[in-house]
């Protein structure tokens, strides 16, 4: 499978041109994780998963660590370090490699300039947005109920 046809596999990515995909493929590296590792998500960067599973927890203010979701191909990561201003999202994300993984690493700003021209491509992600805010409203009232 070439670079753009990978690129485009992914649901995020998938209503890409082959130009605008093949731009992403060129501002984009391919970051392999091997199982076991514990990455902090770099600021301004996004990570898309292409394969593997990862385990996203974050740190209450106890520093009590809390899962937030398991990230499989297609999903994303790092997208509030470009949607939230400067100072607004100091939440560090911490990745957890259950299995080995392979994910596109790009500045947010070349992401979402790519994501903003292409309405499928902005629709996928607000999908993902919304169902990680419904996942949070369920943690949020489970934790209430306790």
């Amino acid at each position: 499978m070439t670079a753009i046809h990978h690129i485009k596999s992914v649901p995020v990515l998938r209503g890409l041109s082959a130009d605008e995909a093949r731009v992403l493929g060129e501002l984009a590296s391919t970051v392999e994780l091997m199982a076991g590792t514990e990455v902090i998500t770099p600021p301004g960067i996004v990570l898309i998963m292409l394969g593997g599973e990862v385990n996203c927890f974050i740190r209450d203010a106890a520093d009590q660590k809390f899962l937030l979701s398991t990230l499989s191909r297609g999903d994303v990561v790092g997208e509030l370090s470009f949607l939230v201003p400067s100072g607004g999202n100091d939440q560090k994300v911490e990745l957890q490699v259950k299995a080995p993984a392979s994910c596109l690493q790009i500045d947010s700003s070349a992401f979402f300039e790519i994501v903003c021209r292409n309405p499928l491509a902005s629709e996928e992600l607000l999908k993902m947005l919304a169902a990680r805010l419904s996942a949070m409203n369920r943690f949020a009232i489970q934790a209430v109920n306790i």
